[in-house]
Formats: C-alpha cells, structure tokens, sequence
C-alpha cells in the first residue's frame, strides 16, 4: 500500500526495530498508517547480544573506558553519567548503519526514518501538508547531489506542548538528537559510511552533531514526532530505562514496577577504583580481601569496598558474573581499577580445591568453562578425570590471569612476607597493620549450599604423571613463567 501524498517528498520510509519486539512493532504500525505512511519498511535493528556487537570490542572498535566518552575525565563526578558506551548504544549505532548501507545501496534518492516508539503529535499532517512539500525541501537541497539531513522528531519534556498554528520553519545547524524522525538523502548516507570507524560516541551525536557539520543540516520546529520510551515512558527504552516510566502515573502500576526494576538493577556508569585483585577459585582472593583491611585497605571480597574489590571473577571481563553481593561486583567490565595485583596457591593445594569446586559449585565451572573455551578452545570437559579437569581449569584460568597483566603477584602461601613487600614498593599504607592477621587461614571450611565437605587429597605428582601429555606440557610452562612467584619474587 502506498504512502499518503503528504509524504511523497521522501522515495523510502524505514522504521527501525529489534527482532521480535512485537509490542514496539504493533505501536508502531499503528502510528505510521495513522499518520498516512502506509508504505513503511520495518529494517532489524542489531541487538545488544549480536555477535556484531561483541565483535567491535573484540576488536577495539568502541572507545573503552576510562576516560569517559563524553567528558574525557575519568572521574566525572556524576555517578549517573553514562560515561561508557554499552552493548545496547552500539548495537543501535550499527543499527543505524545497516540503515544507511540499505540507503546507499539502494535506487532511491531520499529516506523517512523513525523509531519504532514514535509518537506524531496530533497537528503532524497539518504540518506535514506545508512543511514537506516538494518546492521547500527543494529549497533546502534535500534532492541535491550535497549531503543533507533534516531532523523532524525531538524528545519533549512531561511539560511540552508542542503546538502547530500554521507557521514553522526550518533551523539551520541546530545540534539536538533528533532520531525519532528524521529525514537523509542518499549523499548524506555516503557521507555516514565513508566517516565511520571507531564507535567515539552514541549515534545520535554521529549523526545530528558530528555528520551535520559536514551536510545541509536543518531542524523543523515545531517537531512532527517525539519518542515514547524517554519522553512518556509509555514504552520501555531499550538502551536506557527511564526514570519517566515509573514516575508517570499514566502507566499503569504493573508497567511502572517493572520499569522501577529495570531501572534499579541497570547499569550505564563505570566505576574507576584504586585496586583490583584477581586469582582463582579456593584461590586466596577471600584471604586477600581480609589481608589488605589489616593496612587500612578498604577491599571487598566479591563486593565493592571505597577501595577495590578481590575477586576472581574479575580476571574477565563480563556483565553476568554467577556471584558478587552487589550490582557492580556481578559486572566487571563497569569496574575498572587503576593497579591489578593477582594471588596465586601453589598447585599442590591448589587443585584439589579446584576439583571440589568443580564438582560441589556447577555455576563457577560452567562459567571457567566458558571462558576456557572462548580464551583457548580447550574445553574442560573433554578431559577424562576430575583431576584432570580440575589441573586444567588452575592452568588455563591462571593464564588469563596473566594475560592481565597484574601489576604484582602475592602467593598465597607466602602472604605474609609478598604482602609487605607489597606495600613497600606498590601501595601506601593507610594505618599500620595487625601483621599476625597475615598467617591466618581464612575460607578454608567453605560451605556449598550450606554444607561443608571433607577436603580432597592424593599424591599430585604421581596423578600429574599420569595425565594427559597436552595438560603436563601446558602445566610445566604456567610453573616456569609463575616460578619467581613462588620464590619470593613479586
């Protein structure tokens, strides 16, 4: 079905929307024929998931943090800044990508976008009928050879009214993110793809700030359109959920408590904190933790302290960690710390740990598993004995440890000499230290679901001996690069 002749001016209409997203899909199709464009395409956005998206950091195509992308400061004082870029922004700015590479591809010389919660205000046909006829766009080179683009929807405040009484105009060079609507020539998705590279910033800053210096920019006030998700809350935001959502008393109450849920346990703010500990499981990180508050350190174990936080989940980075008692210690890549040091336990002990970690908590082997396989393609399963499999979990997670890079190593078993030197040559001091708190054995009982097991022992060098060759070999080199460590050497 063709589009109303109010909308002629533009060859294709493209609203952009997730896979699957069927309560944004309906709205949206009801807006549009509602507004007379008809011959609207629906283009699958790039989710958050996407092998798209982890394949830009992968290979350091988004600006990391620190410093903030937005500020360049690493501390912004804010900590509800959205000061790193996360999965959901890049998966809309490759979003908008795949919009211009189908632009640029096509025949047609000009393109209608908006979002699939656009919301066109009630004079938008009106306006419409004036605004966007063929002479006045013409006027501003919309079918020129020349970049342009026209922004055509803006967010509105709980406030705004926008209104229509017959006059409007064009702004020239107004920067403010307009993509709930839109309009582009296909010079100006030239434009867009010859200029992309690395993700710096959010798309709306590429497209309405940093691409408009080098186009035909214009601005229509009073706007056709707004967006639902960050001006009403009426729809979730995909990206940010919005405070709007849940204090809106127009939304129900159902749609207000999971908007409040969503909005508590997201995160969008980095935390830059002085000191990261990493290790292994049964591993010394608990140890650690209690260590360190002895010199007035202030680190958490699993959990955020004023001054780090000791975990060995924090050797990758991940936004699902299986355990941390709050927010940011289950969210690694949102933790960012200015010195890594790293605890290791000689083998010895250390492996037979690990086997009954592996066998009592399936969560912490399936999620060193995952990333075994993602670092190595050495899957842990595929090895024959819990032994086995254990060795092969301290060698390959103690090789992404140093991948790290720590900046220190502490041995478990020589705490209490490493962990002065420490402080000797790397931290300060914040009060003078309990030093005997340094021999205490600490998590050695540790409960699974709430029960105690008997340790595991045998003789590790006969069961080494007898293990697979490829796992001798990949543990006789972790012992030769780990060897200063356990000689004292930190």
């Amino acid at each position: 079905m063709e589009s109303s002749k109010l909308w002629a001016s533009f060859d294709e209409v493209y609203c952009l929307t997730l896979e699957g997203d069927v309560e944004r899909q309906r709205h949206a199709s009801a807006e549009l024929c509602a507004a007379g464009l008809h011959g609207f395409k629906f283009i699958d956005g790039i989710g958050a998931k996407s092998s798209h998206v982890a394949e830009m950091y992968s290979t350091d195509k988004v600006v990391a943090f620190p410093p903030c992308f937005r500020c360049g400061l690493t501390a912004c004082g804010s900590a509800d800044c959205n000061n790193v870029l996360i999965d959901p922004q890049v998966g809309c700015y490759l979003s908008f990508m795949k919009i211009f590479r189908r632009a640029f591809a096509s025949s047609s010389n000009t393109f209608l976008v908006v979002e699939d919660d656009v919301k066109f205000h009630d004079y938008a046909q009106a306006l419409a009928s004036v605004a966007l006829t063929g002479v006045g766009l013409g006027d501003l080179g919309f079918f020129s050879s020349e970049p342009c683009l026209i922004g055509l929807g803006r967010g509105i405040s709980p406030v705004e009214r926008p209104h229509f009484e017959g006059q409007f105009e064009f702004l020239p060079r107004r920067k403010q993110p307009q993509n709930p609507c839109f309009a582009f020539n296909r010079a100006f998705a030239g434009l867009a793809l010859s200029r992309f590279g690395k993700i710096s910033h959010t798309v709306d800053v590429y497209i309405h700030f940093q691409l408009s210096e080098e186009a035909r920019h214009y601005s229509l006030e009073p706007p056709l359109a707004y967006e639902l998700s960050a001006s009403a809350g009426s729809l979730p935001s995909r990206i940010h959920p919005k405070p709007i959502a849940f204090e809106n008393p127009s939304n129900s109450d159902d749609r207000r408590a999971m908007a409040k849920a969503a909005f508590e346990r997201h995160l969008k703010h980095a935390q830059y904190i002085p000191l990261a500990v990493i290790g292994s499981p049964r591993g010394g990180t608990g140890f650690m933790a209690h260590a360190l508050k002895q010199f007035g350190w202030d680190v958490g174990h699993e959990s955020l302290g004023a001054d780090g936080i000791s975990s060995w989940l924090f050797a990758v980075s991940d936004v699902d960690l299986p355990f941390g008692e709050d927010l940011y210690a289950r969210n690694s890549r949102f933790v960012h710390a200015d010195k890594t040091i790293a605890v290791v336990r000689t083998s010895t002990q250390a492996v037979f740990s690990t086997q009954l970690e592996n066998s009592k908590n399936i969560q912490s082997y399936c999620f060193r598993r995952k990333w075994i396989k993602s670092c190595f393609d050495v899957d842990l399963d595929t090895f024959k004995t819990d032994f086995e499999r254990a060795l092969a979990a301290y060698v390959f997670w103690y090789r992404i440890v140093i991948s790290r890079r720590p900046a220190a190593w502490i041995c478990l078993e020589r705490a209490a000499e490493d962990i002065p030197r420490l402080f000797a040559r790397l931290l300060q001091k914040k009060r003078e230290p309990h030093l005997p708190a340094l021999r205490e054995v600490r998590n050695a009982k540790k409960p699974y679901l709430g029960q105690v097991y008997e340790p595991i022992s045998g003789d590790f060098s006969s069961l080494l001996k007898s293990s697979d060759p490829f796992l001798q070999e990949q543990y006789s080199l972790l012992r030769n690069e780990l060897c200063p460590v356990f000689t004292g050497a930190i």
